[in-house]
Parts: C-alpha cells; sequence; structure tokens
C-alpha cells in the first residue's frame, strides 16, 4: 500500500508540475495575459511548481533513490525538509486570498480596481507578505525534534517527535489556512450578493 501511494503521488506530481510549466509558458507568451490577477497567478504557479517538486524529492527520497543517501540521514536534512515543506505550504496559501482580493476590488470598486492594483507598490508588498510569512512559518520547523521513522521494507519518512511545540505549530497553520478560508467566504459570498443584486 505504502508503495502504491507513493508511486501514486510521485505521478501527479509530475504530471500536475507538466501542466503547470505549459500554462505558465501559455501566460508569459500570451499579451492578453497581463495584469495584476495574472502576476499574482503566475507568481503562485511558481510556488506549486517549488511545492511539488520538493514532493518529488521527498518521495524518491523516501524510498532511498538519491545520490546524497548520508545526508538524508543527517538533522540538517531532516530541517531543510520541514522548512522547505511548510515554506512552500504558507506561500501557496496566500496565492489564492491575493486573487479573491483582486477579483473582489474588480466586482466591487471597478473605478478604482485598475488604479489600486496597478500601484507599483502593492504587488512588491503583496508578494513581500507572501514570502516572509512562508519564510516565519518555516522558520519555526527548525525548533521542533526531527526524527526518520523507518518501515521493515526499507523506507524512510520524516517526522516529528509529539510535543508542545509541535502542536503549537500545528496549530498555527491550522489557524491561518481556517483563518484564510473564511475570509475569502465571506468576500466571495459578498461578490455573489452584489451580482445578484444587479442581475435578473
Amino acid at each position: 500500500i505504502t508503495n502504491a501511494i507513493i508511486l501514486a503521488d510521485i505521478s501527479m506530481s509530475l504530471v500536475t508540475s507538466l501542466l503547470t510549466i505549459v500554462i505558465f509558458y501559455v501566460f508569459i507568451r500570451d499579451q492578453d495575459c497581463r495584469g495584476s490577477f495574472f502576476t499574482i497567478y503566475k507568481v503562485g504557479l511558481g510556488y506549486d511548481f517549488l511545492a511539488m517538486l520538493l514532493q518529488v524529492c521527498a518521495a524518491l527520497t523516501t524510498r532511498g533513490f538519491t545520490f546524497l543517501d548520508e545526508f538524508t540521514e543527517t538533522e540538517l536534512y531532516l530541517q531543510i525538509n520541514f522548512f522547505l515543506c511548510y515554506f512552500t505550504h504558507v506561500c501557496q496559501e496566500f496565492t489564492n486570498p491575493f486573487l479573491c482580493v483582486n477579483r473582489a476590488t474588480a466586482v466591487l470598486l471597478p473605478i478604482h480596481h485598475r488604479r489600486f492594483w496597478d500601484n507599483r507598490f502593492v504587488l512588491p508588498c503583496c508578494f513581500l507578505v507572501q514570502f516572509f510569512s512562508g519564510l516565519l512559518l518555516g522558520s519555526y520547523s527548525f525548533r521542533l525534534d526531527h526524527f526518520l521513522m523507518r518501515y521493515p521494507t526499507g523506507e524512510r519518512f520524516p517526522l516529528a517527535t509529539d510535543t508542545p511545540t509541535l502542536r503549537i505549530f500545528f496549530l498555527m497553520t491550522i489557524v491561518s489556512a481556517f483563518a484564510s478560508c473564511v475570509f475569502m467566504a465571506m468576500l466571495y459570498g459578498v461578490i455573489i450578493w452584489r451580482f445578484r443584486s444587479k442581475l435578473t
């Protein structure tokens, strides 16, 4: 079962990575794919691609398919693995709220939408918040106690010891994801209400 799950995981990540590259290429070549919405989307695709690449590398490492076999046994590898995992997770988490706010301003504030998003400080500030939030939560993973769980069949899975620090860490990730979902649900609810008030 474990081997089947790992194989399915690698296959899905590879296929999705190829599709991500194709979409990114279309966005760059197509002159219509300009503006703030597509800029946010392209940055989000970059984090998605990095996350899927890390997923493939991690899955291969669990099976021992790596030329850095000794390095994967070290504490440094485990710290890097956890950091990159949560860094990309948090950065991905910011893409949808940014897109949601972008669409909300287009629908609710159409007169000010372009002026707001074309401001040279808005998008860089968004991306800095995205990057440093990922950096902050990813860095917190360095406080965790890591270890490799070994299966009798040879697989090795990086895990963290169940400690109060780990529970705080998971609570932070869950709360941030939940708050993001609630925020987007409320904003999209306002957008739908605005549409219903205008359309018959």
